[in-house]
């Protein structure tokens, strides 16, 4: 297995979703059956099968982006805020990130391969900062 800080290898691999699930899963005590059946609706069709969510979890290669209805599916079954599985997946499919200004009434999306770093995330915030409107 490559070095995760070789940079021949590339950055290490984005799993945020992934990571989200199998820990809030856990934290449930729930299978990943017992998630998949959480999202059975009346026609007694699932949102996802089990073998998906191991997928997820497993932050497999070939895993597509969820779609909306699988996301909000996931939300419910794992009684999770929708917005946290969004950002969640923005950044593990798409590389995206918030960076929130300290107060957190601004915020702004980086979009980029690799992780911002505590000292970029300053700078951002920095910047961010001075288009806050001015305290009454």
């Amino acid at each position: 297995m490559a070095d995760q800080s070789d940079p021949v290898a590339g950055p290490p691999p984005r799993t945020q979703l992934s990571r989200l699930a199998r820990a809030r899963r856990e934290d449930l005590g729930l299978s990943l059956r017992d998630v998949a059946d959480r999202t059975i609706d009346a026609a007694g069709q699932r949102a996802f099968t089990h073998n998906w969510l191991a997928r997820l979890e497993q932050a497999a290669d070939n895993l597509l982006t969820p779609q909306e209805g699988v996301l909000r599916a996931l939300a419910v079954a794992l009684e999770l805020p929708y917005a946290e599985l969004t950002t969640a997946m923005a950044a593990q499919f798409y590389g995206v990130q918030w960076v929130y200004s300290e107060d957190r009434a601004v915020r702004t999306y980086v979009a980029q391969s690799d992780p911002v770093s505590p000292e970029q995330a300053a700078e951002l915030r920095s910047v961010m900062e001075k288009y806050l409107p001015p305290e009454k």
